[in-house]
């Protein structure tokens, strides 16, 4: 069996692009687009973690 590799796509962002300003908190704060690619069928829950690790405030997530 072929195992497929789990891919994202922000819609709008190119790699290595940033964020367009209406998806932050000084535009219109609206979420981007995400497309995941080759999800397996069976998954029920998905969660997806965006962390600005330039940002001056750090979560500690990671």
């Amino acid at each position: 069996m072929k195992q497929e590799i789990l891919q994202f796509e922000c819609v709008g962002i190119k790699d290595g692009g940033v964020f367009p300003l209406a998806n932050t908190g000084r535009g219109l704060d609206v979420s981007p687009e995400f497309v995941i690619h080759n999800l397996a069928q069976n998954a029920q829950t998905l969660a997806v973690i965006l962390e600005g690790l330039s940002h001056p405030i750090k979560l500690g997530w990671i």
